[in-house]
């Protein structure tokens, strides 16, 4: 049921598509998908670096509205990133914040996980 969303086509994603835009419904899961989970360019210079440039910098709290509104009430979305959103507590709730490193001398990040509420 894993599928792919990205705007790198040499990536060969499920779905070539901006995470901006609006998720497409899930053609395995009868619409809604089962749960997202977003790694993306940590901020305009790391964006620059990648295929689609820095203009298409996804913003961290548009990337986890529009997962959030891809899934079911009760489902969860997560997201790794620096900086963590902020989200409206009738939307959705905290329910995990871990910190992830790949070994010294280099950036931690946040996987931060929300459960939909409404």
């Amino acid at each position: 049921y894993d599928s792919t969303l990205d705007l790198a086509p040499e990536t060969e994603p499920y779905y070539l598509q901006d995470a901006r835009e609006p998720l497409p419904r899930s053609r395995r899961l009868y619409g809604a998908w089962g749960a997202c989970l977003a790694d993306p360019p940590y901020s305009e210079s790391d964006a620059a670096e990648y295929t689609s440039g820095s203009e298409v910098y996804p913003n961290p709290r548009e990337l986890v509205l529009n997962m959030l509104d891809a899934v079911n009430l009760g489902r969860r979305v997560g997201l790794l990133h620096h900086f963590i959103p902020s989200i409206p507590k009738t939307k959705a709730r905290v329910v995990a914040e871990i910190g992830v490193q790949t070994g010294t001398n280099s950036r931690i990040r946040m996987y931060t996980v929300w459960e939909r509420l409404k």
